[in-house]
């Protein structure tokens, strides 16, 4: 007979493996205490659910003093530095439970007192435990899933020394790779993010898209967006999205998955500016001019793609970032020469 899965949200689990822990705590404290690194991890006193600062589970001991060891598990919710941090000052280690140590961002291995654990580990440590592993795999973990996606393009090795990438979750919590290049010589940057298209995961049975967005960095300033009515020096960003037009994309746009929708327009001051500006500067070309005008960046996005032509996304992603710091590194080169 095959068991449907019993415990199917997050809560359920934690508070299963909370029962398991209480009644038989003898090989889950030895495992914590190899983890941990700390030594006669003894006299139990219990377990506690939903606890000091959110933590989803609170172990307490006496070793002689009260001592604390929490647990924060995640299935398809961001873990943040800031929850972190609350947790450590509540715990005297925190451990986060997770599906597998890949799951972990990348910030979280350097911190002292915190370490990770896996859900197979933890089960690992009960005979018979009424949580099973069949209950974790049957958790919906869209975000998680793609972000493991993410991960394994592996876009740190694939791009130049230098570069940096962060498999994170975005402003509006949805999972993303950020890239930036190394400090051009004019101070600037060239940065972007691969992503979920969209505002929020695809209802269930619906394809998760992912698109990349790819630009120069643009401080919100007035300087970066003039009043295009009045007499102003050409914006820094508009050279550098001609070059890549130029140097990377011209003729090249399909196969680069390259969106030439026109871009949209903001709200903001320097919102309703940008339309205008690209107009004067880039004449037709205005799809180089997607983005917000935040202080992040501008620059071009790609057509909608679905998860499983992540791939293409990402080499397409790669190559356009590597030629064009190339390009913008020898063309301000070439100008440096010529002032110089």
């Amino acid at each position: 007979m095959k068991n449907p899965p019993i415990y199917t949200s997050e809560p359920m689990a934690t508070r299963a493996l909370a029962a398991e822990i209480r009644q038989a705590p003898e090989k889950f404290i030895d495992l914590l205490a190899r983890r941990c690194g700390i030594v006669g991890l003894n006299r139990f006193q219990g377990v506690r659910c939903e606890a000091s600062a959110r933590l989803d589970l609170e172990l307490e001991f006496a070793i002689p003093e009260s001592f604390i060891v929490g647990i924060e598990a995640k299935f398809d919710h961001e873990l943040t530095r800031d929850q972190v941090d609350r947790q450590l000052r509540v715990a005297d280690h925190l451990v986060v439970l997770l599906l597998g140590e890949e799951a972990a961002p990348s910030w979280l291995v350097s911190l002292d007192r915190v370490h990770v654990l896996t859900w197979a580990e933890a089960l690992a440590c009960f005979v018979d435990s009424r949580l099973t592993v069949e209950d974790i795999a049957s958790m919906p973990v869209p975000k998680s899933t793609v972000e493991s996606c993410f991960r394994a393009q592996h876009l740190d090795q694939r791009l130049p020394e230098g570069w940096r990438v962060d498999v994170r979750r975005g402003g509006g919590g949805m999972p993303a790779v950020e890239i930036e290049s190394p400090i051009l010589p004019n101070g600037r940057t060239l940065r972007g993010q691969i992503q979920v298209a969209g505002r929020g995961m695809p209802q269930p049975g619906k394809p998760i898209l992912v698109e990349y967005s790819i630009g120069v960095s643009v401080p919100a300033t007035a300087q970066e967006y003039p009043d295009p009515e009045l007499p102003h020096p050409e914006p820094g960003w508009v050279e550098p999205l001609r070059a890549l037009n130029r140097e990377v994309l011209c003729g090249e746009e399909q196969r680069l998955l390259v969106s030439t929708r026109m871009p949209g327009k903001g709200n903001s001051e320097f919102g309703k500016r940008k339309i205008p500006l690209a107009k004067k500067y880039l004449h037709d070309t205005l799809w180089l001019a997607k983005g917000y005008t935040d202080g992040w960046a501008l620059g071009i996005k790609s057509v909608n793609r679905p998860l499983g032509e992540l791939d293409e996304i990402a080499s397409a992603t790669v190559e356009i970032f590597t030629r064009w710091y190339m390009a913008e590194t020898e063309r301000l080169a070439a100008s440096t020469h010529a002032f110089g």
